[in-house]
């Protein structure tokens, strides 16, 4: 297990390097898909925890889990009394062909909550990037999920 930021991240291309904490200075190769199995928006600077493995005779993270630094919020002062509170966002992902998208959080920087692309369309959100919403999180298999989705006519953009 290690852990590191994220750095030089492309986003033509759907890659980027994680640079270690220790030893300082290295960094291994990163593909958006772990990021996105993981609900992490691809942004400079996310901290992170990860796994590594040797593919093609290079070092690459196989897994990622996404760490709290001391200025975000924490978790356990949201208003977890009220589990129907609506969060403010935008769509930051379109998957047609596997019907999903993802959310991100305006609150929290670099977290992305993940909806099925069913669930945008019964609640007449439309499926494009940057769409304004407000959403609930639930949890399904251990995972932050989108349970309810709708669209947000008063944001300011």
């Amino acid at each position: 297990m290690s852990w590191g930021r994220l750095a030089r991240w492309n986003y033509a291309r759907s890659f980027g390097f994680v640079e270690f904490d220790y030893p300082p200075g290295e960094a291994v190769f990163i593909h958006a898909s772990v990021l996105q199995h993981a609900g992490i928006e691809p942004c400079d600077g996310v901290a992170i925890e990860f796994d590594t493995e040797i593919h093609s005779g290079k070092l690459r993270v196989k897994w990622a889990k996404r760490l709290r630094t001391w200025d975000e919020p924490d978790p356990e002062e949201d208003a977890e009394d009220d589990p129907q509170q609506k969060i403010a966002g935008r769509i930051v992902h379109v998957n047609q062909a596997k019907r999903f998208v993802f959310v991100a959080r305006d609150d929290r920087r670099g977290v992305r909550i993940f909806c099925r692309l069913g669930d945008l369309q019964r609640a007449g959100v439309p499926a494009v990037i940057g769409t304004r919403v407000l959403f609930e999180v639930g949890e399904r298999d251990g995972r932050p999920v989108v349970v309810a989705i709708e669209h947000n006519d008063h944001a300011n953009s």
